[in-house]
């Protein structure tokens, strides 16, 4: 790779103004630089938090974000590429091709299906994925309730982490198990559920319209991959008395209402 520890010791240590710089060195400096962005791009499809990453390396947000998207592209570039070859690159055009949606979204393989759907951030698709929703097509077999109890959770989880972080635990022993948490999600009231940021918007969404949101996109992509409608809310709702389990916080009448509504369009 052509990657040397004692050249990055140096580069460390002595830093030369480019008009200094030979030929050798500016080559040998943006290998590294490229190793460098390789192991940035390695975190993020490993699921590490943009905003963790961003501090680890010392890179700018925008331009994470843009080697991000210009890794994505590129590994799109060599799928052509392969194709064109001949059967004897195929296997390494069906390796690019497979990684590519890891790069664009920064995911493990297993939620490239869930981040189809814009809404979704890393870290809500891989609490809906251990919920047990693992692809689209698992939004037609779960009711509303059962996704916003998964959002619920997280959205509990991170205004926990954000009283820590403000100091407010400060001090103080944090016995609770991870069953008590979930056993408490259910007893929420709608105003005391946070609001989950979700990126593509730049904006914080109540719990119970991000659910809608999330549902109605996923509905929305099955349905243009394929001829036959689905009809989310009997499903729903068919799910719901089988299971017995209700986490609603607008009212039964409500959710209908509003399914109902989005059938129409």
């Amino acid at each position: 790779m052509g990657v040397s520890k004692a050249f990055i010791i140096w580069k460390r240590n002595c830093v030369l103004p480019e008009s200094k710089r030979s030929s050798a060195d500016m080559e040998k400096f943006l290998v590294h630089q490229r190793f460098y962005a390789s192991l940035a791009l390695c975190d993020l499809v490993q699921e590490v938090p943009l905003k963790t990453v961003v501090d680890r390396y010392n890179i700018n947000k925008g331009h994470v974000q843009s080697l991000q998207q210009q890794a994505a592209t590129f590994a799109g570039m060599l799928v052509a590429f392969c194709e064109r070859m001949g059967e004897d690159w195929q296997q390494m055009g069906v390796t690019f091709r497979e990684f590519q949606p890891r790069l664009a979204f920064g995911v493990h393989a297993d939620l490239v299906d869930l981040m189809r759907v814009s809404y979704l951030s890393t870290t809500v698709a891989r609490q809906l994925f251990d919920g047990g929703i693992k692809s689209l097509a698992d939004f037609t077999t779960k009711s509303p309730s059962e996704i916003e109890f998964e959002l619920i959770k997280i959205s509990t989880r991170e205004a926990k982490k954000a009283e820590e972080a403000t100091g407010r635990y400060q001090g103080t022993q944090n016995t609770s198990t991870q069953s008590d948490a979930d056993s408490a999600y259910g007893t929420q009231r709608e105003e005391e559920i946070q609001p989950l940021y979700v990126p593509c918007l730049g904006r914080f969404v109540p719990v119970s319209e991000l659910t809608k949101m999330i549902i109605k996109e996923a509905r929305y992509q099955l349905e243009a991959e394929s001829t036959h409608r689905f009809d989310f809310f009997e499903k729903a709702k068919t799910t719901t008395e089988e299971t017995g389990n209700h986490v609603n916080h607008n009212g039964e009448n409500e959710e209908k209402t509003t399914f109902q509504e989005g059938d129409k369009d």
